[in-house]
């Protein structure tokens, strides 16, 4: 698969230009376009506002694991109910948006959520704990 890719990645930047200012620019525009799996963002938005520990975090990497070989997991802070509270944030490269959402209905079931947000190239979802069977 890395073959493959790379292999694409090159013929591109061959074809569209050599190395110009303004053809790595054209260059780079396609390469975003033509290449490459979603990212999705998953948001553990902490709706019962309770302190998050390192066994959180362990829970939500075991989870992710389940169903995916990597992610990237961190803290942050985020406003909700006009309230500042801790949250967790997952980002996984997957082709299969039917996965990640499966994954958040569990979220919601595991951490006690209400919800559990979901973004894919720029739009957002939640995904209730009420979803799930």
């Amino acid at each position: 698969m890395f073959d493959e890719t790379a292999a694409k990645v090159e013929s591109t930047v061959r074809e569209e230009s050599p190395f110009a200012i303004e053809g790595r620019e054209v260059a780079a525009r396609h390469l975003e376009n033509a290449i490459g799996q979603p990212v999705h963002l998953i948001y553990l938005p902490n709706t019962e506002n309770r302190t998050l520990g390192e066994s959180d975090i362990d829970r939500l990497c075991e989870l992710i694991g389940r169903s995916f070989p990597a992610a990237t997991v961190q803290r942050a802070e985020a406003l909700f109910e006009g309230k500042r509270r801790s949250i967790l944030m997952a980002r996984i490269r997957t082709d299969i948006t039917d996965a990640v959402v499966q994954l958040a209905q569990r979220l919601c079931i595991s951490f006690h959520q209400r919800f559990v947000g979901v973004e894919v190239e720029g739009r957002y979802i939640r995904i209730y704990a009420d979803d799930t069977d």
